[in-house]
């Protein structure tokens, strides 16, 4: 069922956001700019001489919505820009540009990122997406649930009459890549698989080198705040079942997907950026590394410079997978 919201205040689209009312990395994206213009409309209104000093607070709430949320923090830092730049008089009508600019925008990226995939599907192919809100439902990291969703959808779609379950491949993008890395090692439909900004090293290095920008671990310590907040109470239940990764090596490598490469299931192709500040480069250096070792097919492109989404190499490195998946799932019989 579709349904309409109707938000008229920055404060209950941040809750929107938050709840997950609003989801979908672009739809976060465009609401949270529009959620600036209304503040900016409300600030103006109770204070025309002071309201850029005032909004910071609203600017925050908004940027902690969803803290892991790329486009979250990107179109609130857009709009942000523009706010400090010199408006004078009432902001709206400059601020509500800038929002439309970046609605308009995400539309036109988005059809660009069909047509490329476009170019993966031949007549009589198929695709089937798989999202990582899954693992928001089943646990994600802690739990193979989101990983029996995926094999569970694959067996499904192969009892299609017109579905040639030997051009099998998967692409995944950050924990999405961790999805990829678990089905291939799992199991040997998937001819190819290609991950970009992997979320693919062990749990142990999920654990001590993972310090995402915006949860505060500048330090392999937890951070006791953080893990108040649950995203990482998979990770207090398993050390208290079962040790540290020092206390039991043996059970933390065995639900380590990439201890398993040397089960894999078809050629790997890995894509990240070297200045990635979401996933750390490494986790890729480390799978490529495995890969290498069990003497497995692997191709690892890097890129200097870009950021998490690989948006400013995204033509080339669409290309490279388009390429790979040419010779190795569209090429199998």
């Amino acid at each position: 069922m579709f349904e309409h919201l109707y938000l008229d205040h920055l404060p209950e689209s941040a809750k929107a956001i938050t709840d997950m009312v609003v989801r979908g990395a672009p739809a976060i994206g465009v609401t949270a700019a529009y959620a600036v213009v209304l503040a900016a409309r409300d600030r103006y209104k109770e204070n025309p001489g002071g309201w850029q000093k005032v909004i910071q607070p609203d600017l925050e709430l908004l940027s902690k919505a969803r803290p892991m949320a790329v486009n979250l923090r990107w179109a609130v830092g857009q709009m942000r820009g523009i706010i400090y730049s010199g408006i004078t008089g009432d902001p709206v009508p400059r601020l509500l540009v800038e929002a439309q600019r970046i609605h308009a925008d995400d539309i036109a990226a988005n059809r660009r990122m069909g047509e490329l995939g476009a170019a993966l599907i031949a007549a009589g192919s198929g695709v089937l997406t798989h999202c990582n809100t899954g693992a928001l439902a089943t646990g994600g990291y802690g739990t193979p649930d989101y990983t029996v969703d995926v094999l569970n959808a694959l067996a499904s779609v192969k009892r299609l009459p017109e579905v040639d379950p030997n051009r099998f491949g998967m692409w995944g993008h950050s924990m999405g890549g961790m999805a990829t890395l678990r089905a291939m090692v799992t199991s040997k439909d998937i001819k190819a698989g290609v991950i970009w900004s992997g979320v693919v090293a062990s749990y142990p290095d999920l654990m001590t080198k993972w310090h995402h920008p915006d949860l505060n671990r500048s330090t392999p310590t937890p951070n006791p705040e953080f893990e108040a907040e649950g995203r990482r109470r998979w990770r207090n239940d398993l050390i208290q079942q079962y040790g540290t990764p020092d206390e039991n090596p043996d059970f933390w490598n065995s639900i380590s997907p990439i201890s398993f490469v040397g089960d894999i299931s078809g050629p790997l192709q890995l894509h990240h950026s070297t200045t990635d500040l979401e996933v750390p480069y490494e986790f890729s250096q480390s799978l490529d590394q495995a890969m290498q070792t069990a003497g497995k097919t692997v191709e690892f492109y890097t890129y200097q410079g870009d950021d998490h989404n690989l948006s400013q190499s995204f033509g080339l490195a669409m290309q490279r997978s388009i390429e790979f998946f040419d010779k190795y799932v569209k090429g199998t019989g």
